[in-house]
Order: C-alpha cells, then sequence, then structure tokens
C-alpha cells in the first residue's frame, strides 16, 4: 500500500494507491495544526485496518517516511493526467507553480510565485466571500458573463475597492465574478510566466483547475482551446509521489505515530538549482558607510 501526503497551503491532501490504481484520497481541512492533522490521518489509518504501508510526503519530512519534490511530482502527475501536456500550470491556495517540458519528459524550465495573494486560489476565496458566494456559485457565475469587468488583480486590496465600485455602478455580479477569474489569470501569465513562451496543450492543476472561470479566461487570454482542467484538482502532487515508490520503504504506521509524538514535523523550503548556468558577481561592502539619525514613525 502507498499513502501519499501532499501539505499544501490551505489543505492536506491525503491520496491511498496500490501500485495500479487509486483506493481512496481525502481531504484534511487546515483548521488543526499540522502535527495534529497528522496524527489524525495516520489514526484513521491504523483504524481502518492498515497496519504496514510506504509513506510519501511532498513539502514536509517525518521519520519512516520519504519526501518527494513537489515538481518532480507535478511533473509525473501531469504525465499521466495529459500525456501530450508542454505546459503544466498549478494553482494552488498561496502560490502557483509553472513547468514546460521537452522530449522525454524532462522539465525544461519551471517558475513559481508565492508571495501574493493575488496570484493564487486564495485571492478567488476572499473576493467571493466578499460577495456572499460560493467558490462553486462563483464558478458557474463566471461562465454566464457577458464580458469581465475591469479588476485590479494585482493587489487583493485593490480588487475589493474595484468590487465595490463596480458593485455601486450596477455592473452585474456574473461581470464581476469573471472578472476576478481573468484578473487572477491575467496575474499570473505575467508574474508567473514572465515572456515565458507558452507550448500548447497547456494542463491546469491544482484546486483552481476546478474553476470554470478561469479555464474560460485562459482559454480567451491565450487564444486557444487547447487548455485541459486537471480530472483530479489538488491531488496531482500526491498522485505523482505514488510513482516514487521505489523510492520509499514500507514501514509500520503505529511507530510513525510514535515518533511524531516525539518529534516535530520538518517543513520543507524547496531550493531548485538554475536549469542555466548564471554569471556570478561578487559584492562587495562599501569602506564607508554614513548614517544620519531622523525621528520617524511607523504607524500599525
Amino acid at each position: 500500500m502507498l499513502i501519499a501526503i501532499d501539505r499544501g497551503a490551505v489543505n492536506t491532501k491525503v491520496l491511498f494507491h496500490d501500485g495500479e490504481r487509486i483506493i481512496k484520497k481525502w481531504i484534511e481541512g487546515g483548521n488543526l495544526p499540522f502535527k495534529k492533522s497528522l496524527e489524525n490521518i495516520f489514526q484513521s489509518i491504523l483504524s481502518g485496518g492498515i497496519l504496514r504501508a510506504k509513506v510519501l510526503t511532498i513539502n514536509f519530512r517525518i521519520p519512516g517516511g520519504k519526501e518527494i519534490e513537489p515538481f518532480r511530482a507535478l511533473k509525473k502527475s501531469a504525465g499521466i493526467l495529459k500525456k501530450d501536456a508542454k505546459t503544466v500550470i498549478e494553482i494552488g491556495g498561496e502560490r502557483a507553480k509553472f513547468l514546460k517540458t521537452g522530449d522525454g519528459g524532462k522539465i525544461e524550465d519551471f517558475s513559481i510565485i508565492e508571495q501574493c495573494a493575488s496570484g493564487a486560489g486564495i485571492f478567488i476565496e476572499q473576493q467571493a466571500i466578499r460577495l456572499k458566494k460560493t467558490l462553486d456559485e462563483l464558478s458557474e457565475l463566471a461562465v454566464k458573463a457577458l464580458k469581465p469587468a475591469k479588476i485590479a488583480g494585482r493587489c487583493a486590496v485593490f480588487a475589493k475597492s474595484d468590487m465595490i465600485h463596480l458593485q455601486q455602478k450596477g455592473i452585474p455580479v456574473e461581470e464581476i465574478a469573471y472578472g476576478l477569474c481573468y484578473s487572477l489569470v491575467v496575474n499570473i501569465i505575467s508574474n508567473l510566466l514572465k515572456g515565458k513562451e507558452i507550448e500548447l496543450p497547456v494542463f491546469i492543476a491544482g484546486g483552481c483547475a476546478q474553476n470554470k472561470g478561469i479555464i474560460r479566461a485562459f482559454r480567451e487570454i491565450l487564444k486557444t482551446e487547447e487548455i485541459y482542467p486537471s480530472p483530479m484538482p489538488g491531488f496531482e502532487p500526491a498522485l505523482g509521489a505514488c510513482y516514487f515508490e521505489d523510492e520509499a520503504e514500507e514501514i509500520e504506521i503505529s511507530y510513525l505515530l510514535e515518533e511524531l509524538k516525539k518529534e516535530p514535523v520538518h517543513h520543507s523550503v524547496s531550493v531548485y538549482p538554475p536549469l542555466k548556468k548564471v554569471n556570478k558577481r561578487r559584492f562587495t561592502e562599501p569602506e564607508e558607510v554614513f548614517y544620519e539619525e531622523k525621528e520617524g514613525y511607523i504607524g500599525v
């Protein structure tokens, strides 16, 4: 039995695989501390009669488990769910990833943004709450819109101001909903891709792949129908991790539970090597630094 656990920014995804097919998958909410959520997950696994398994993790490390690098897992799952995909864009809760595959499925280029909510799914969720709509309702509204309303997608704060102004002008809620999706996609193409060449077909992964408005925006902005949403939104890395089972060893689930109580969970920060050689420049400190004291005020 293979158990893949992907610690996302918002939720934790758990997937069971028998080496040939998916047995079960579920989402563990993010209300509890992550360590407590892990304990609950492994306790549920034991209660289900699974005593031993290979445990593959993404974005964290635990004793006995095997951590799989997120881009490797994403590339592998994209090759399974959309074999001919050349460009993969994953839009999660708080970050977005891009990777481009070449001959033989090798990664030719990649990038990631995670510094701003306006480039990830949390942006849509925040604005949906302000519109008093669920994510599913906002998705359906966006598909019905005749055109997108103009919304400043580069900043969630400015987007809120734009939405209030648009509502005061009587702009249809469908156009506002689609405007949010459209501005998110524009922001992703601008900040994530940064002029990189987009090869078709494009595979959209992550939780936002189930948002019909986002898929529509990608197709209209890129002027192509070759935009394919994932059939397993949010579970792509967990699925991909299962195909690295040879790197993991089977372990007692009860042992993992005991170790979790002893040690903290190690959260990973991935450092990706450059794809090409970069000219290194040396910077030296100035010989003299002059300071001038001034009174200042900080508002918090």
